[in-house]
């Protein structure tokens, strides 16, 4: 190695490469996301057979950690006593496509091939295929995917992982509901659930089709408001946590600016953690001694960060947003009989059948 490339890698203190290798290994714990894990947990263990289920998260961290969390919580219920533990449930990843129909092959191939570990009941994929074939009406791929889904004994359980993935960029939103219609249908026909997690842009427009809201149960992940006094608490308390973990060159600044950095995040904590996870990999890149306000600052979120965190936050309070709708009030005829006005109808539906 020649001396100029030596002279490219800074030896940092050795607590920031800890700090480095603390947040790598964390998992967020706080009391919105262990509510998540448990709403999702006992959804599985208590709904019917065949349900679907939305669960609305920020990021790919987020679907990450939740999926090795809902496996923990199904094992920690299955030494109490309900349900099958989470080795019933199987993880899948939504395959990306160029079109519908190539994304609904390769789904349906993502099913049939796995998982491997799982027993089937009666015979093998072929013969499986043999059995339907032999049945009554024409033979589809979505029947024999159906079918060897629901033969499946040790497995209960599905997790789609990336299910914004069913919406293909720049494709409508009929075309994404159409996918999950399918979903829903496997589901249905193999009563096998299906746990779907993406991210909260296409899952909240999925939630606003009227079809979609009642043939599925939703979850959403929520972030931290500031507005609120409980989770103002919990989000400060994060912050200082993060004080005192992290090392600082100088006065630790998170806790002291604790409204900049929920301005910044939206009050998530996944994009806090790769927020100071950049910052300390500047730290350790620069050869300092640990972090300060002006590196926070160079590596604050970007724009486009800190609009989708905003736009993120914003959906989520309006999904849980009361619904209001003014009625009428009734006039008088001649008769002294009330009768509503004319304008007074029921509101159209506006959802077209794929």
């Amino acid at each position: 190695m020649i001396e100029s490339q030596m002279l490219l890698f800074n030896d940092a203190p050795e607590r920031v490469t800890e700090a480095i290798k603390t947040l790598n290994d964390s998992t967020v714990l706080l009391p919105n996301y262990e509510d998540f894990v448990r709403q999702l947990g006992t959804k599985l263990t208590t709904l019917a057979p065949g349900t679907v289920i939305l669960g609305a998260v920020p990021n790919a961290a987020a679907i990450d950690e939740v999926s090795a969390l809902l496996r923990t919580h199904l094992n920690q219920a299955q030494a109490c006593g309900f349900g099958m533990g989470g080795d019933a449930l199987a993880t899948l990843s939504v395959p990306l496509a160029v079109n519908v129909k190539a994304q609904q092959r390769a789904l349906l191939a993502t099913y049939n091939n796995g998982p491997r570990f799982s027993d089937v009941r009666r015979g093998t994929a072929e013969q499986l295929v043999l059995e339907t074939e032999l049945g009554p009406g024409p033979v589809s791929p979505f029947h024999v995917t159906a079918a060897l889904v629901s033969h499946r004994a040790s497995t209960s359980y599905y997790l789609l992982q990336n299910a914004h993935h069913l919406q293909r960029p720049g494709a409508s939103l009929m075309e994404g509901a159409e996918q999950l219609r399918l979903i829903v249908r496997l589901a249905a026909e193999s009563k096998r659930t299906q746990v779907l997690l993406g991210s909260y842009g296409v899952l909240f427009r999925w939630l606003s089709i009227p079809e979609i809201v009642e043939s599925v149960s939703a979850c959403v992940l929520k972030p931290y408001d500031m507005g609120d006094t409980g989770e103002e608490k919990i989000f400060r308390g994060l912050l200082n946590t993060y004080d005192k973990l992290l090392p600082w060159d100088g006065k630790a600044q998170l806790l002291a600016n604790a409204d900049n950095v929920h301005f910044a995040v939206s009050g998530c904590p996944f994009r806090l953690r790769k927020w100071l996870l950049d910052s300390l990999i500047l730290a350790k890149a620069r050869g300092l001694a640990g972090l300060s306000g002006k590196l926070l600052g160079d590596t604050g979120p970007l724009d486009a960060e800190q609009r989708a965190a905003w736009k993120d936050f914003q959906c989520v309070r309006k999904l849980r947003q009361p619904f209001q709708q003014s009625v009428p009030k009734p006039v008088e005829s001649e008769g002294k009989k009330k009768r509503f006005p004319r304008s007074l109808k029921r509101p159209d539906v506006g959802f077209a059948a794929a």
